[in-house]
């Protein structure tokens, strides 16, 4: 699988479009623009802001792109005012401006990995060249012919380094595993970004005018692709190229980061750490100089700018934990992209939390839980099974290893599947009695916001084949006056015993598309009474089913429009917040 091999070699970031890409982009037109301007003025840096904004707007401007095309634009304004090496600061002042234009971006976790890998990089702008010539590195003098294409590769094996050791702890808090090969396979791979990003843009814009001349210019893109994927297969195979980390702790992240936060407050920066074995071995007074010279360089007394930093550095930490951990008295319902399954986090508007499902894999669902509540919050108040199909439990043993959980409910149904009966051995190991959810049943999440039980029926749907899809639990997520229908796999013949037996309790504001839009589900009566605002799809791209079905797709879209029915095969996590009046929709892509 292509996807997993560039996942396991730490390599994703290479066909993301995001910072690397635009990073990419923005070098190669700043090296057009003073090859055809010259630096006069700096006019030439219009055509990297213009390639990098055309590039955002092309690719559909993402956030992911947004981010990086604006601290691409801090990054050239600095470059304008004559402070190229300042980047530090102003990549504080794109994330300031970014955070304080959005709030909820500092928990996304695309975001903290484009900052951090910007933030590696800047620190190897800022302090690069001091510590290059403390180490006196030969290839910094010379003219012999090989030295520029090793001067090249340094380049190339210090950003890769950089990037890397900034996003470490993030990716082994979050993916759980650290590659230990993407720094090599990221500098083998790179030569060929260049020409398939320019080949790629070319025949897009080519496309415009003729489609014959865009796939012209696109078969230029083909040979670098293969040959990227190609290699990447080649590293995945590799024994020990990635290194399971399970459970890493969120402390470990805090204590990364704030040694690296003290390096760079230290007088001179990280480069100062080395005279500090000259000063401990003789303490001469050239060292003691050096030291004095080195603290008087700041004109503000280091006592001061200790106390300043720190208060600064506590005023942070308050409004973060504030940040992720005040509720803002908004109901939060996350369909969470885990292939072909089902998985739906509930957060109330006070803070609880409930888990439907856990989708077909055994990570994914805990994955996605974690990357959107804090990391210090382990606890589940409800997880709901809406029926033992291994898409919607296989995922669950692992949120109960990681998460303690309060209530499980489900439909009552059994299944002699040996993953089902590992999910039962682990409630029982915790002792852990699981709630039969019935038709009627109210159950109330906080004093606001409660789930009404339309089903399964006091009698069993009978004499199909589809037993417990049509037997599963089918919720209604109510918060004032917006509604979620949480309609688990239920085929053509329970809707239309909903429809018998409950159609007052069927119309809500969000549709969760039956079945994963089989052919065999959402019939035009059912869709009719529940008359949603917006529908979601969950289903994995390219399933072998075929879902979502052409003709369920077309009766949504006819109905809603194509910009209500969201899929997450296409738009990956689709998170609806609404404070019970108003609704928003947050998608992944």
């Amino acid at each position: 699988d292509v996807t997993e091999d560039f996942r396991a070699t730490g390599t994703s970031h290479l066909l993301a479009i995001s910072g690397l890409h635009v990073g990419i982009i923005l070098a190669l037109s700043m090296g057009a623009g003073v090859w055809l301007i010259g630096r006069r003025r700096q006019i030439y840096l219009l055509m990297p802001l213009v390639a990098i904004w055309l590039y955002a707007l092309l690719s559909g401007l993402s956030p992911s792109v947004e981010r990086a095309a604006i601290m691409g634009s801090v990054y050239l304004l600095a470059v304008a005012l004559g402070r190229p090496r300042s980047i530090l600061p102003t990549l504080a002042l794109a994330a300031a401006v970014m955070a304080g234009y959005q709030p909820q971006i500092l928990k996304q976790v695309s975001f903290q990995l484009s900052f951090t890998a910007m933030a590696g990089i800047a620190l190897l702008i800022t302090y690069g060249p001091t510590l290059g010539s403390r180490l006196q590195n030969p290839l910094t003098s010379g003219s012999e012919w090989w030295k520029t294409p090793a001067r090249a590769l340094a380049v190339a094996v210090a950003v890769s380094v950089a990037a890397t050791l900034g996003t470490l702890p993030l990716v082994a808090f979050n993916f759980e595993r650290i590659p230990t090969l993407g720094i090599p396979a990221t500098i083998l791979a790179l030569p060929a970004l260049p020409i398939l990003l320019t080949t790629s843009g070319l025949a897009a814009i080519a496309g415009l005018v003729h489609t014959s001349a865009g796939q012209v210019i696109g078969w230029g893109a083909w040979v670098p692709l293969e040959y990227v994927i190609w290699l990447v297969h080649l590293i995945s195979q590799v024994p020990g190229s990635t290194i399971s980390v399970p459970a890493f702790s969120g402390i470990l992240v805090w204590a990364y980061y704030g040694v690296l936060v003290s390096l760079i407050l230290l007088p001179g920066g990280p480069a100062s750490l080395w005279a500090l074995p000259g000063r401990l071995r003789d303490g001469s007074r050239e060292a003691v100089e050096r030291g004095r010279g080195v603290a008087s360089s700041f004109r503000v007394p280091i006592g001061t700018y200790l106390v300043v930093a720190t208060g600064l550095a506590a005023l942070a930490a308050i409004l973060w934990f504030y940040l992720v951990t005040g509720s803002d008295r908004r109901l939060h319902v996350h369909f969470m992209d885990v292939g072909q399954g089902d998985s739906v986090l509930i957060v109330t508007p006070e803070g609880r939390q409930v888990l439907v499902d856990g989708g077909p894999d055994d990570m994914d669902a805990a994955m996605s839980i974690r990357s959107t509540v804090p990391f210090w919050d382990r606890d589940l108040d409800m997880v709901v099974l809406t029926h033992p199909d291994e898409d919607h439990f296989r995922g669950l043993p692992e949120v109960l290893d990681r998460y303690d959980v309060d209530t499980v409910v489900d439909s009552g149904m059994d299944s002699q599947d040996p993953l089902y009966l590992e999910w039962q051995r682990s409630l029982e190991r915790r002792d852990i009695r699981p709630v039969t959810a019935y038709q009627g049943q109210t159950i109330s999440l906080d004093s606001v916001t409660r789930l009404e039980v339309l089903s399964p029926p006091p009698s069993p749907v009978r004499g199909t084949i589809s037993g417990p899809n049509n037997n599963g639990v089918v919720m209604r997520l109510v918060y004032d006056e917006v509604s979620f229908l949480l309609t688990a796999d239920i085929e053509a013949q329970a809707e239309s015993r909903l429809l018998r037996n409950v159609p007052s309790f069927l119309k809500s504001s969000v549709l969760k598309v039956p079945h994963h839009g089989s052919k065999t589900s959402t019939t035009p009566r059912f869709l009719a009474a529940v008359s949603p605002v917006a529908a979601v799809v969950s289903a994995g791209a390219d399933n072998p089913y075929g879902h979502p079905h052409p003709d369920v797709t077309g009766r949504l879209e006819a109905t809603l429009g194509a910009d209500r029915t969201y899929v997450t095969a296409q738009q990956g996590d689709i998170e609806f917040i609404t404070d019970g009046k108003r609704l928003w929709v947050k998608t992944a892509h």
